[in-house]
């Protein structure tokens, strides 16, 4: 009996020394794997936030990283070469956060000039509202209007979805139909300076600014319709018109915080989507929804909430809103809104 029982402790010993090793790795595994992030981030940084410009533009992330492994593998003891990589990312962090936005870089035509609103009453005149005629993606004629539009109005607020590759992301373009007085639309972008591509991670990182982007609906759909590979869908809002009036102004309130305050593009807290939920108060957010960032999924996350047209299956929805064929018939026509609402 006393064998058995001594046979039996001995086993809860192993079980628990077992739990423990296995405790023991998973934390040195998890402690590894967020130091190694440390590192990506801090390699990140320094390639995406150094504005080089030039093909040496890498150098300084690839000496870090280099940096970073010899310190930590060569390093004695361990614990030193740990703590000198670690005190190098904080000091690279440090010099991330003191970079600031810019309002005035080598733009790309596109995105030359920020809009801004002057409000009297309920007339809102809005200034550098895009207009360009896109005959390509880079072949254009520039030009720039100013206009005013009365409150009393502004009827509804329709949603151009933008699908340029994945079915997965695309861009969402807010349009405010002011009857007589015309729409506007506006497009959150990133910057983009001169010879600038634009890059997911890079969004990740310091190295585009925003910009809300005033333009008029020809603008912004003949841009994406005459560009190959590019989807455009036009979707009616059940949005109220109090509630209207308040997204509209709600972007009028950020255009003219932008032209005083540049900030920041991040692809996830402040993308083309995540900034329209931003521009509320918090307690009139609707809930958190990942197809707010996965936004290939922004028009059945509206159908699925009841915002847009219902009485039909949201296939048969988004086959009748594609309006590539209707925006390239229409071309620049003085009607182009309402040639591109036909049927």
């Amino acid at each position: 009996m006393k064998l058995a029982k001594n046979t039996g402790e001995e086993n809860k010993s192993v079980k628990i020394s077992t739990k423990r090793r296995i405790a023991l790795f998973l934390g040195v595994a998890i402690y590894y794997f967020l130091f190694c992030i440390l590192i990506l981030w801090a390699a990140g940084a320094l390639y995406y936030d150094v504005n080089w410009n030039s093909k040496m533009q890498a150098l300084p992330a690839i000496l870090w990283i280099l940096f970073a492994i010899a310190a930590t593998v060569l390093t004695r003891p361990h614990r030193l070469g740990i703590f000198t990589v670690l005190s190098f990312v904080t000091l690279i962090m440090i010099w991330h956060i003191s970079i600031l936005p810019q309002q005035y870089r080598d733009w790309q035509e596109v995105h030359l000039k920020t809009p801004y609103a002057e409000i009297n009453g309920d007339i809102v005149t809005v200034h550098d509202i895009r207009d360009f005629q896109f005959r390509g993606p880079s072949d254009f004629t520039p030009a720039y209007e100013t206009h005013s539009y009365n409150l009393n109005n502004l009827r509804d607020v329709d949603l151009f979805l933008n699908f340029w590759g994945s079915d997965k992301m695309a861009h969402p373009i807010v349009s405010f139909d002011f009857g007589q007085d015309g729409h506007l639309c506006f497009s959150i972008e990133t910057r983009r300076e001169k010879n600038e591509g634009f890059s997911a991670v890079g969004g990740l990182f310091k190295m585009f600014e925003i910009i809300y982007i005033a333009c008029t609906e020809r603008d912004c759909v003949m841009l994406r319709a005459v560009s190959p590979g590019e989807d455009v869908y036009l979707y009616k809002t059940k949005i109220g018109k109090e509630d209207t009036k308040m997204i509209f102004l709600q972007y009028i309130k950020r255009i003219d915080e932008l032209c005083k305050k540049p900030e920041f593009y991040n692809a996830i807290t402040a993308n083309c989507t995540t900034s329209i939920r931003r521009q509320n108060s918090p307690e009139r957010r609707r809930p958190w929804d990942w197809r707010m960032l996965i936004n290939g999924e922004f028009d059945r996350m509206l159908y699925d909430n009841d915002m847009l047209d219902t009485s039909i299956p949201f296939e048969e929805l988004k086959k009748r809103s594609h309006i590539n064929r209707k925006a390239l018939d229409a071309g620049y026509s003085s009607d182009f809104s309402e040639r591109i609402r036909e049927d």
